[in-house]
């Protein structure tokens, strides 16, 4: 029986150090990215995931770090827009009912409610046709068309 040991027989343990740094890393991200996207300040975040707001201002110079996030705050915004909007339908009814059985006050602010909901709506609908049709025109035309016309000045 041999009992000579040869260096291919020993657990090789270089990279463990390496290994537990990185699943820290790893996990600190993950806090990061979840308190961030869900609207924590980079002081708050770092404070909870245990490291300094630099190390959060650094992160976020990491393109795929920077993309998550992106990622992660679309998704947000989209479920609470979607929220926001089953929620109108309810806001509007209770509007209406206001208007038909509240008193004389309530009814009149409910009335004027409506009445600027409805003018910001009229608004916005015009600023996005108007945006898109300027998006379309952009669209169309070279770089060299919209770019401004310079003109020296003429020798006196």
């Amino acid at each position: 029986m041999n009992t000579d040991r040869s260096d291919d027989d020993e657990p090789d343990h270089s990279d463990a150090g390496f290994d537990t740094r990185k699943a820290r890393a790893e996990a600190r991200d993950e806090i990061l990215l979840e308190l961030l996207a869900d609207g924590c300040t980079h002081v708050e975040a770092a404070q909870f995931a245990g490291c300094s707001a630099r190390t959060v201002q650094r992160r976020l110079l990491d393109d795929n770090f920077s993309r998550e996030l992106a990622r992660r705050r679309s998704i947000r915004f989209h479920d609470t827009t979607s929220r926001l909007t089953t929620m109108t339908s309810r806001a509007l009814t209770a509007l209406e009912d206001t208007l038909e059985v509240g008193s004389p006050p309530l009814r009149f602010r409910a009335a004027e409610s409506v009445l600027k909901l409805a003018w910001r709506a009229r608004d916005e609908g015009e600023t996005e046709r108007r945006l898109h049709r300027l998006e379309q025109q952009a669209d169309h035309h070279t770089p060299e068309e919209t770019a401004p016309r310079w003109n020296p000045p003429s020798p006196l």
